[in-house]
């Protein structure tokens, strides 16, 4: 009987954080999530970013650099949407954004944005990849 009550008590010490973990456990799911896309809505997203892409390019070249920050944030929202936020093409669509903003003179806001672009490229790429060092340099500008 006194085993019985030994293992009771150590229960019941321990029920609390027992609880809360299967608690974590499941809501972790609902919480981390993503919404699923189904495979036509992939594409019909990564149709319109790379057109985007193709957009901003042009509105680079024009010096258009305000009007290509927003097509760039579209296109950096429905690549995420896509691939998630650790993607090579998030990181190199940060990248672009901040080279517009260097060029309006946002430095605070494209810093931020060159930070973002390296985080992901050190989660993806070796060590020594040219895209780190390319990011690396332009952050240097910055600071």
């Amino acid at each position: 009987m006194h085993c019985v009550r030994q293992s009771a008590s150590r229960f019941s010490r321990h029920k609390p954080l027992l609880l809360l973990t299967i608690l974590l456990l499941l809501i972790q799911p609902l919480v981390a999530q993503r919404p699923v896309l189904d495979d036509e809505t992939k594409s019909t997203k990564l149709e319109k970013a790379r057109h985007l892409d193709l957009e901003v390019l042009k509105l680079y070249q024009n010096k258009r650099y305000q009007t290509a920050i927003d097509s760039s944030t579209v296109a950096l929202q429905l690549y995420t949407d896509v691939f998630g936020e650790n993607h090579l093409e998030v990181a190199t669509t940060y990248q672009n954004i901040a080279e517009f903003q260097f060029n309006l003179r946002e430095y605070d806001v494209a810093l931020q944005n060159l930070e973002n672009a390296l985080r992901i490229r050190e989660k993806l790429l070796p060590k020594n990849h040219l895209l780190i060092a390319e990011t690396q340099r332009k952050l240097g500008l910055l600071k």
